[in-house]
């Protein structure tokens, strides 16, 4: 089994999902920086790191809660919990570019998304 390091990411940036952003068939790092609401992916291939870049950040009540690919086009998509109001918002994804944001709809703070 071959073990890869492909990079180091600041400590305030967390993995907040894994998915094919950019629809080459290789899933991709999403992260977070829970600092200052910067959002960073890795494009991968295998154990490098093809590409990084930053499609954008959110105000600190946004949190990542999943990656995936909502709309069917074969790119993983960001979805975010806005903690305050148990809103939700996606970010349709081509790569590093936010094609579209949506707000679906909310529901109570109490519900997770899983």
């Amino acid at each position: 089994t071959a073990v890869g390091f492909p990079g180091t990411a600041p400590t305030a940036f967390e993995i907040g999902g894994v998915g094919d952003v950019n629809g080459d068939g290789k899933a991709d790092l999403v992260f977070h920086n829970t600092s200052n609401g910067t959002t960073a992916i890795w494009l991968m291939n295998g154990t490098a790191i093809a590409s990084a870049g930053f499609p954008g950040g959110v105000p600190s009540d946004w949190h990542l809660a999943q990656v995936g690919d909502v709309n069917g086009d074969g790119k993983a998509d960001i979805i975010w919990r806005i903690s305050t109001s148990g809103s939700v918002a996606v970010w349709l994804m081509n790569g590093f570019t936010i094609s579209t944001v949506g707000f679906p709809g909310s529901a109570s703070t109490e519900w997770e998304i899983q």
